[in-house]
């Protein structure tokens, strides 16, 4: 299940409280937010434009996600006098 997946389940109320766990009104929030669409609470309507929001994000592997935040931080850094 990745993580579209888990919002979804989210929205459709079927997720047990977990860490993956998150309101109804969370998950639509983030659905919306990720897509720049919205179909409400239409779980079925989000399953079969899945491919096409999940096409738009970028990759966000967590080791290059670190590595970019490293980047950001040495570049916001005043040099030394």
């Amino acid at each position: 299940m990745d993580a579209f997946d888990i919002t979804l389940a989210n929205l459709a109320g079927e997720m047990p409280i977990s860490s993956e766990y998150m309101t109804r009104d969370r998950a639509l929030a983030v659905l919306r937010a990720i897509s720049g669409e919205d179909y409400g609470y239409d779980v079925e309507a989000w399953h079969k434009r899945k491919a096409a929001i999940v096409s738009r994000i970028p990759d966000c592997d967590p080791s290059t996600a670190r590595k970019r935040a490293g980047d950001l931080k040495r570049k916001r850094r005043l040099p030394n006098s």
